[in-house]
């Protein structure tokens, strides 16, 4: 009777112990409550490849309103089989380690932080990733094929919003436009490499917001996809596995209970947030004949001499040729090798015939190779920013000129800012603005104004006292300077009027009228990137819906 009077007190005792720990299990963490976190942006781009396979470019910018993050950020993976092509911050460009997360139904890649990000930083993190069986068998549109997805959602406890959400498929080689289907319409349509892409964005969001967007398309574009009834299949074992586990799950649930308890117990004092994202931002590093090339491409000029002019000016600078007349404009190869000549370079030298003038069939050569490169260079980035970018770059470039303290410093702003100040289509008109005053000569302006007082036919700038030069006039240097380049310009206009159809073809290969739908005002590229966010769900295809909810810890 003792006995079993023990064992009673002892099993109401362990009882009472289980029942108090689940209850501990749920209550919420007071540490947490100090984190405050902002999406500034979360993009992705995602890529469907004829083999049947999904690329995935992420990109996230986490802003830390209150608390830190010390550790990591781990990203919500749409299905299990996922391999991990690369993992960087984009501010620091580096490398960062990673773990891949298999848990159940969860699967995610968790980012180690190459250092901890405090209160008022933010940092931007690059995830490439690729995705199989993420294609299945659309049942409701017989013959066609898709995908669903959405963006990462995230805690409403700890973030505040999601400021810039943006989506952009790239459907697989071969779609056209009469052959796929989206839910919701899309935003934009443009190519990409010659395949079609379909953009989305979205703004100011609640942290929660489940955003979803699909694609359908004929099934004969890929190789492989998830049929109907494999994914049956699959459903039914697991409704089995969870019916005869269910039971058993429900009798551990008390000592799972404990032993979470003493696993958040442990960690309380250490465990960093976790952020769940779903890719590329802003394409630094092009130069300025690239980025005029982008900007144009962008807005749809057609500027072609300009950005000739952009390239013969830079072959001047590097002393690659000399212009021997301006009308008609002919030059002269006087270094073919000459250091730091870029791939357009080599292409115009390549335009320039032994009497000095411009064979207008390779000058198409040249703006083939200038489109293929800095496609190259913006694939997996943004066009919109990387456009923003650049012209902020050349307003700032007329901002040291125009607020240089002095003279002086106003003629070297000039000449190391020139290449940058050309895309401007203003150049002229506001190089002409400059004031009339002589200013000391001095030899380190020959490191940017050789290439006009050396190789071109142009009446020498420059003030001489017994052979000397003693002093430059600006106005004189910026009128010669902007009528050379205006003289150029339209020289060179003249040799690619034969050819500006083909030079057209080039130009426009990557733009599709906008529907009428966009909500974008220009009609052709708007955000070729990667940059863009990601996630589909569409009333055309019938497949099982991936998406990742996202929170910190």
């Amino acid at each position: 009777m003792i006995k079993m009077k023990y064992f009673d007190t002892k099993l109401r005792f362990l009882i009472a112990i289980l029942v108090l720990s689940t209850i501990l299990c749920y209550i919420p963490r007071s540490h947490s409550q100090s984190n405050k976190f902002c999406i500034e942006k979360e993009w992705c781009l995602l890529i469907i490849d004829k083999s049947g396979d999904v690329y995935l470019t992420y990109n996230l910018t986490v802003s830390v309103l209150s608390g830190a993050i010390k550790s990591y950020v781990t990203v919500g993976m749409p299905v299990k089989s996922f391999e991990v092509i690369e993992v960087r911050e984009l501010e620091t460009d580096t490398k960062i380690n990673y773990e891949s997360i298999i848990e159940g139904d969860y699967y995610a890649v968790k980012m180690l932080v190459s250092s901890p990000i405090y209160t008022g930083k933010s940092r931007t993190f690059i995830l490439r990733v690729v995705l199989h069986d993420f294609i299945y068998e659309d049942k409701d549109n017989p013959g066609n094929v898709g995908l669903l997805f959405i963006p990462s959602w995230w805690d409403t406890n700890v973030f505040t919003e999601i400021k810039d959400l943006r989506v952009e498929i790239v459907l697989p080689e071969g779609v056209s436009s009469g052959e796929f289907k989206c839910t919701p319409p899309y935003d934009n349509i443009l190519r990409v490499d010659d395949k079609i892409a379909l953009y989305w964005e979205r703004s100011n969001l609640a942290p929660d917001f489940k955003f979803k967007v699909g694609v359908s398309f004929p099934s004969k574009y890929v190789s492989h996809y998830v049929k109907a009834e494999e994914e049956n299949i699959f459903s039914t074992i697991i409704e089995l596995l969870i019916c005869t586990i269910a039971p058993i799950l429900a009798l551990l649930i008390p000592f799972i209970a404990v032993a979470m308890f003493i696993y958040n117990a442990r960690k309380f004092a250490y465990e960093e947030p976790k952020l769940m994202i779903e890719a590329l931002g802003v394409r630094k590093g092009l130069t300025a004949v690239e980025a005029a090339y982008l900007i144009m491409k962008y807005e749809g000029r057609k500027d072609y001499s300009r950005i000739l002019t952009m390239i013969l000016f830079s072959l001047l600078k590097k002393g690659a040729v000399t212009v021997t007349s301006y009308k008609p404009l002919r030059l002269k190869v006087v270094k073919e090798n000459a250091v730091g000549l870029r791939y357009y370079e080599y292409e115009f030298l390549r335009a320039i015939r032994p009497d000095g003038s411009l064979d207008s069939n390779i000058l198409v050569d040249v703006f083939e190779a200038l489109d293929r490169g800095v496609r190259a260079k913006m694939r997996g980035y943004c066009l919109r920013d990387a456009v923003n970018h650049y012209k902020s770059i050349v307003a700032r470039a007329w901002r040291q000129v125009q607020e240089a303290g002095t003279p002086e410093i106003q003629l070297k702003e000039l000449g190391e800012n020139l290449e940058w100040l050309l895309i401007d289509p203003e150049f002229d008109n506001k190089l002409k603005t400059l004031p009339e005053i002589y200013v000391p000569f001095d030899y380190y302006y020959r490191l940017y104004w050789d290439w006009y007082w050396t190789h071109t036919p142009t009446s020498v700038t420059l003030r001489r006292g017994e052979g000397e030069a003693t002093s430059v006039n600006i106005r004189e240097l910026a009128d010669g300077v902007a009528s050379f380049f205006e003289t150029a310009t339209n020289q060179i206009a003249t040799q690619v009027e034969s050819v500006a159809d083909k030079i057209a073809s080039i130009f426009e290969k990557e733009s599709i009228q906008a529907s009428s739908k966009t909500t974008r005002s220009h009609r052709s590229v708007t955000c070729v990137c990667a940059c863009v966010s990601c996630a589909c769900v569409c009333a055309c295809v019938s497949c099982a819906c991936a998406c990742a909810s996202g929170g910190a810890g």
